[in-house]
């Protein structure tokens, strides 16, 4: 099988390939596993990057291809601290509506939870409350109780 990519669909996987190969090693480094071989794709486009008019987007370290600042800057660092703090807020509001709405649980949820493995869609009344909260007050009003 052969891909054929044009010089913008070429950029574009390089970015996307730099991003998930960073989540991929972060994932496995914090499991205690190993990472080397996650790369290897990374380091193939990075090798071929000059054939697609894409050098700027390859700096050479210490006689080993990487990213060049430019990508991490732009592209790697914001989107993965975006998606960051998009996931913190999305957990926080899921867990807490959770948390919430199984405290008020009718017999007749709680069996049909069990059977299907699904939350009814009441749930997503909680998870609203939470989403606005946190939109209009952020953690201004989240307290721990004792």
């Amino acid at each position: 099988m052969e891909l054929k990519l044009n010089n913008e669909q070429f950029r574009e996987l390089l970015i996307d390939v730099v991003i998930g190969t960073y989540i991929r090693e972060a994932v496995l480094d914090a499991r205690g596993e190993d990472f080397e071989d996650v790369g290897k794709l990374q380091e193939y486009l990075l090798f071929v990057a000059k054939d697609f008019n894409a050098e700027d987007m390859v700096e050479n370290f210490k006689g080993s291809l990487i990213p060049s600042e430019k990508v991490c800057e732009e592209y790697h660092d914001k989107n993965i601290e975006e998606y960051n703090d998009n996931e913190f807020w999305h957990r926080l509001e899921t867990d807490l509506g959770k948390r919430d709405f199984l405290k008020t649980l009718t017999d007749e949820e709680r069996k049909k939870i069990e059977k299907d493995g699904w939350l009814p869609d009441r749930v997503n009344e909680f998870y609203d409350r939470y989403a606005k909260e946190f939109e209009k007050h952020g953690i201004e009003r989240l307290y721990i109780k004792e």
